[in-house]
């Protein structure tokens, strides 16, 4: 290594250091039922909210793999109080989007400051009006580890948004006649990702990585779970994994702890921590790192 290596090592350590020196140490706080509020300043005139669930493909069996990636589909839906379409209104007005994912271990729901059928609060179109309102976007996504629903959104809408969040989370619908045009739509997903060289050498590449175990498992399940899936196999997932002491409700921007703190207690401090069945097997996870193949298949390009 030359003399002018090490020097641009040295200084991008230090403007490393200078940067992570301005960031603000993120404020933590646990409610009774073990539901986690973490907020964190960096200046800016916007809050990003959201909450994240431990839940994605890693707490999934042969039997219900892709079951969270279906859930997190589901909650666009609608809830008891809005319609998608309110649920996209409402976001709008205040100027937000909410987003989410789900990965292996966990799920989460985040609001970025346009819209997905219903909860038991809102109909589909309601929930897309109430969003509009506020002029948010709701999104999320799937991965092995969690999944995210997040909203970015103005300081004086935070109060609507986790009330928003709540009800998504909390009250979908899981509409029969919904899940099956969510059922076609993740198959179609599916079979996009199975003809996307990038997609398939990466899950491969997990799948080698953690082999055995269930870290290697694809987020978005398989083909032939996602079409026997049943509305009793979504509650009983989520009775079972959606528990407060396995979500995290957090702020970044121009944000006050103590009152996301009141919010979360409003909105998520009557949730149960308690299982009416047997609590999800979790089996540890091992990281093999390779696996050979042996193969006389003639290949046109290596990628």
């Amino acid at each position: 290594m030359s003399p002018r290596d090490d020097d641009a090592r040295t200084v991008g350590a230090y403007a490393a250091r200078e940067v992570l020196s301005s960031v603000a140490a993120p404020e933590v706080t646990s409610l009774k039922n073990g539901f986690r509020i973490v907020t964190e300043i960096n200046g800016r005139p916007t809050v990003a909210v959201g909450v994240w669930i431990e839940c994605g493909s890693r707490f999934e069996n042969d039997d219900n793999n892709g079951v969270a990636n279906f859930l997190e589909h589901m909650f666009y839906r609608g809830t008891g109080k809005r319609s998608q379409t309110q649920l996209e209104t409402d976001l709008e007005k205040i100027g937000a989007r909410l987003s989410s994912y789900t990965s292996r271990e966990h799920t989460a729901f985040f609001v970025q400051c346009s819209p997905k059928d219903g909860t038991g609060k809102r109909s589909q179109t309601q929930l897309e009006t109430d969003l509009e309102k506020i002029g948010a976007r709701l999104s999320s996504y799937t991965s092995r580890e969690h999944t995210a629903f997040f909203v970015q959104c103005s300081p004086k809408d935070v109060e609507n948004v986790v009330e928003l969040l709540a009800d998504v989370l909390r009250n979908s619908k899981l509409d029969e006649a919904a899940m099956e045009t969510e059922r076609n739509r993740i198959l179609r997903e599916m079979n996009e990702v199975e003809n996307d060289p990038i997609e398939v050498v990466f899950d491969y590449l997990h799948d080698a990585a953690f082999q055995g175990t269930p870290m290697s498992k694809s987020p978005y399940g398989r083909s032939e779970v996602i079409r026997n899936l049943a509305r009793r196999d979504l509650r009983k997932y989520t009775d079972g994994t959606y528990k407060p002491f396995r979500m995290v409700l957090s702020a970044v921007g121009d944000v006050n702890h103590s009152e996301l703190s009141k919010l979360a207690e409003k909105h998520f401090g009557d949730l149960s921590d308690d299982y009416t069945g047997v609590p999800p097997d979790v089996k540890g996870i091992r990281f093999t790192g390779s696996e050979v193949i042996h193969s006389n298949i003639e290949l046109k390009k290596i990628i």
